[in-house]
């Protein structure tokens, strides 16, 4: 479900999501979306690649 991998990656909480499509529980719906994704993944890597190039040295 496309709808649900853009949501995570674009921001929309877990348990709003959740909501929209009907799953009990937020945790359902990361369990089968948030593996999915990579936009977090790719915001955390450059978080880390920023800090790194802030570092003295």
């Amino acid at each position: 479900m496309p709808y649900a991998t853009l949501s995570l990656d674009n921001g929309v909480h877990a348990k709003i999501l959740s909501d929209r499509i009907s799953h009990t529980h937020e945790g359902i719906t990361v369990q089968i979306y948030g593996h999915r994704s990579t936009g977090h993944d790719r915001e955390a890597a450059e978080l880390i690649r920023q800090r790194l190039d802030e570092q003295p040295g």
